[in-house]
């Protein structure tokens, strides 16, 4: 069998049936569809002609039974129901698996599928006798034009080519191709050559060439497979002659189509065992099975090269990292300037070839349809599936990861979490159930919301489950909150649902679910509302080819963290205040809460030091988060991410390794491994649960402060109007008639110095010493102030102890053992620009009452107020 010919075949038959499960169900909404439905029969017998032309028995008899089937639906106008769509989906999953089979082996596969042949055609049998009319008058009204597109014919007719565009049987004609036998004598290697003509096209008309040129050399249709569908629909002469008038007439048949077509069931239909249908893989779909253009924009790559090219990006990827290293180092300027346009360009060479990596999540939802459309069937439930973002995009690796863990929460959601019609009308919900699946994009991650509007999930049913099973202990059930008792549905073998479907049962295998998400770098978590309904969320990065992680380093040893699962960085050093021990395991108090702390000296090499100074990268999984000490932070880089070898497969919190820029190999880690190596005593997971520590209760308000000191002095800078911290040469610095300037990111910015706004005394700058200025930025505005020495950032509460006279701080407050002043940025802003906060006036403002009995956010929340117009009383 010529492969390039196999595989044009199979590319286009895949595309064209990708579509075909959601026309079918669309038609059943719509019987009436006489477009659509004809749409369905093109598909089904261009598969089915293309089969004749390579000689794929097995697949052509399955594909003639559902197009004859097909074909006695369009010319009898009779109306499909639910009956007759779940038979031609059954058809569609039976062409879709041999076309898998074919894909895998390259031939046929050996599967019988006589029993879905023999439905079709029963079911043909019964459209034919419902609709009043028998086999031989319904053949009598299609043959004629079958005839005359053969046999009556002249040279030059086109006929057998109807529905292709007129471009392309023009092209036939000018090559003088007019008959079948001339096109299968010309070949497939030529006729694809031809312009207009695609590949594809060439493909159906050598398919379609062959199956008239059958029909046109024998005098009647006596061939094997001709005389076995004659031979299996039964001759009733009497009723071809009473009849023969109604078959013309169709308003008799349309007036009876309806009453009749409820006849037809699957009761009617001789059962028996189906295959199981398989979804077939294909690049994209092509929607509504229409013929493509005969001039395309766009091109197949095979999926293998655009791998190939991948891995050539990672090489160039880890070159350029080398490369930038080398020029920094040099010094020269010159280079400087190559190695940045390098780096420019690389960067967007990725991003282009990532772009080809990324299929839309349409992919894995055309499914969802029609699964939930076979078990609503199976329940008798009603339930309606709304899909939004399905255009979002996602690398094909992640999406092939994501299909089983979608379909399992779809199984779930229609089985356990939408109730039935009865049990929805007594809780006064409508009838039809809604399962909503959202996608969107968000900071280089996908966000994935499976909602359902069903019965939701009892939190106190999981927590009486969980103390059962021996997961919390009797007063951790007690205490522990609902949406923490949600998340252990997660835990393997732990369900609430009273009995197990075929289908699902709600939790069990969800560890499953979140096992094959965490694994691609994802997190999911679970909301519910007794009564109202469940959500899950899935949060996946976009791709895992080229990804940005954290370098750090540990006794020596540098490793990777993804920055996908990073929330922040600490400075932990050894005589912390926030250092906790609870049942032997290490904690770390964070804004009032315990952060488990994982750390990598006794986990990777059993090292028994105590010693915890060092720096902690605080991982986020899902609803877990911990801090896993290491000794030192290098800062972000791009890695490409590449496998393990076989010699440490085995070990579960390593994800891949990857080449640094000076040819060093670092291993990446796998958060999720890393979390389960965290093992908690009952006392400390029971903490952990509950989120208890013995100040919580009088934690207050925090928020990010920067601290900055000027002549042995601290300052305190609330960071919320801190754009950049820039060390800047004193050159920048120019002169104007209106006083100091910077001239920053395309704009002319006020410069004021801290010692000046102090009426004091400049501190001497060297000539290669480096300013500290902080950039303040707010409603579009920016001024510069700068500074001696930016000390640290810190999330404390800003606890004013003693208020100030001068207006330019709020009071003085005592940070880390040091009486500091607070700045108040407004009254700094104001003074480098006096209309900052001014707006056009209104004809009448709005009047507020701000409540707030510390000074400190009355002074910083009234004046932001007062700039948008409003009356504040106070």
């Amino acid at each position: 069998m010529d492969e390039e010919l196999l595989g044009e075949f199979l590319t286009e038959s895949n595309e064209n049936l990708e579509s075909i499960e959601q026309q079918l169900m669309d038609l059943e909404d719509n019987p009436d569809d006489n477009e659509l439905l004809d749409s369905i029969f093109r598909v089904i017998h261009t598969v089915k002609g293309s089969c004749g032309f390579l000689n794929l028995v097995a697949l052509e008899k399955v594909a003639h039974a559902g197009e004859n089937l097909l074909s006695r639906i369009r010319s009898l106008k009779f109306q499909v129901n639910e009956d007759i769509v779940s038979l031609l989906l059954e058809c569609a999953d039976a062409i879709k698996q041999l076309l898998q089979g074919l894909e895998e082996q390259g031939q046929e596969p050996d599967l019988d599928h006589s029993s879905i042949i023999n439905r079709l055609q029963a079911c043909e049998r019964l459209v034919i006798s419902m609709s009043g009319a028998s086999a031989e008058q319904s053949e009598a009204k299609t043959t004629p034009k079958a005839e005359t597109s053969n046999d009556d014919q002249d040279e030059t007719s086109m006929v057998w080519l109807e529905g292709f565009d007129e471009a392309i049987i023009q092209a036939l004609q000018a090559k003088k191709l007019h008959q079948p036998a001339d096109v299968i004598a010309l070949g497939f290697a030529a006729l694809r050559e031809m312009q207009p003509l695609t590949p594809a096209d060439a493909l159906k008309i050598l398919g379609l060439a062959k199956q008239h040129n059958t029909q046109s050399n024998s005098e009647q249709p006596t061939s094997p497979k001709k005389a076995s569908k004659t031979t299996a629909k039964p001759k009733k002469a009497p009723k071809r002659k009473s009849k023969a008038k109604v078959t013309e007439d169709k308003v008799p048949v349309r007036q009876d189509k309806q009453v009749k077509t409820a006849e037809i069931t699957t009761d009617s239909i001789p059962k028996t065992q189906a295959v199981t249908p398989q979804k077939s893989t294909s690049p994209a779909p092509n929607k509504q099975g229409k013929k493509r253009a005969t001039s395309n924009a766009s091109i197949r790559v095979d999926l293998e090269l655009l791998d190939a090219l991948m891995n050539q990006v990672g090489e160039l990827v880890l070159t350029r990292n080398s490369l930038i290293q080398m020029v920094n180092a040099s010094g020269s300027m010159e280079l400087m300037r190559v190695g940045r346009d390098i780096d420019q360009i690389t960067e967007q060479l990725q991003a282009q070839l990532l772009r080809t990596r990324m299929q839309p999540i349409q992919t894995i939802w055309s499914n969802v349809p029609r699964i939930v459309r076979d078990i609503g069937k199976q329940l008798d439930k009603r339930i309606k599936v709304v899909m939004e973002g399905e255009e979002t995009e996602l690398d094909r690796t992640i999406l092939s990861a994501l299909k089983d863990p979608l379909t399992h929460i779809i199984r779930n959601s229609c089985d356990h979490g939408i109730e039935s019609a009865e049990q929805r009308r007594a809780s006064h919900k409508p009838e039809e159930g809604s399962l909503r699946l959202t996608a969107f994009q968000e900071s280089g991650f996908i966000l994935i919301t499976i909602h359902d509007d069903g019965a939701g999930i009892d939190a106190e049913r999981i927590k009486e489950k969980a103390v059962a099973m021996g997961i919390l202990s009797p007063e951790q059930g007690e205490t522990i909150s609902s949406k923490a008792a949600l998340q252990l549905i997660f835990h393997a073998g732990l369900s609430t649902a009273e009995k197990v479907t075929n289908f699902s049962g709600r939790g069990v295998g969800m560890d499953v679910v979140r096992t094959e998400i965490e694994r691609v770098g994802g997190s999911v978590d679970i909301d519910s509302t007794l009564g109202k309904g469940t959500s899950l969320r899935i949060r996946i990065p976009l791709t895992l080819a080229i990804i940005s992680s954290m370098i750090v380093s540990c006794k020596g040893q540098r490793f990777a963290i993804p920055q996908m699962s990073v929330q922040e960085l600490l400075s932990a050093p050894q005589d912390s205040s926030e250092w906790r021990t609870i049942g032997g395991q290490s904690f770390y108090r964070l804004r009032g809460k315990l952060l488990p702390i994982l750390q990598l000296k006794q986990a990777l090499y059993k090292d028994k030091d105590d010693d915890l100074a060092g720096s902690i990268v605080v991982a986020d999984i899902g609803d877990r988060t911990f801090g896993i000490l290491v000794d030192k932070i290098y800062g972000a880089e791009e890695i490409v991410v590449k496998p393990l070898g076989i010699h440490f497969q085995h070990l579960n919190f390593y994800g891949g390794c990857s080449i640094l820029g000076d040819g060093g190999v670092i291993p990446i880690f796998d958060c999720n491994g890393l979390a389960s190596m965290i093992q908690l005593s009952t006392e400390a997971e029971a903490v952990q649960l509950l989120d208890l520590e013995e100040d919580i209760s009088n934690h207050t308000e925090q928020q990010h402060t920067l601290i900055f000191s000027q002549a042995g002095q601290r300052y305190a800078i609330p960071m919320a109007l801190v754009e950049r911290l820039e060390r800047l040469k004193q050159e920048r610095i120019e002169r104007s008639a209106s006083g100091e300037i910077l001239q920053y990111r395309d704009d002319i910015i006020t410069v004021l110095r801290w010692s000046d706004m102090l009426e004091q005394t400049r501190t001497p700058v060297a000539e290669d010493e480096d300013l500290y200025c902080l950039i303040l930025s707010d409603g579009g505005k920016r001024m510069c102030l700068q500074v001696d020495e930016v000390i640290d950032i810190f999330e404390i509460s800003l606890d004013i102890k003693k208020t100030s006279q001068n207006n330019l701080f709020l009071g003085t407050t005592v940070i880390q053992g040091y009486a500091t002043e607070v700045v108040d940025v407004f009254e700094i802003v104001q003074q480098a620009d006096p209309h900052w906060f001014s707006q056009p006036q209104q004809s009448k403002k709005v009047e507020i009452l701000f409540v707030e009995d510390a000074q400190f956010f009355r002074h910083l929340v009234i004046p932001v107020l007062e700039s948008m117009n409003f009356s504040i009383r106070t």
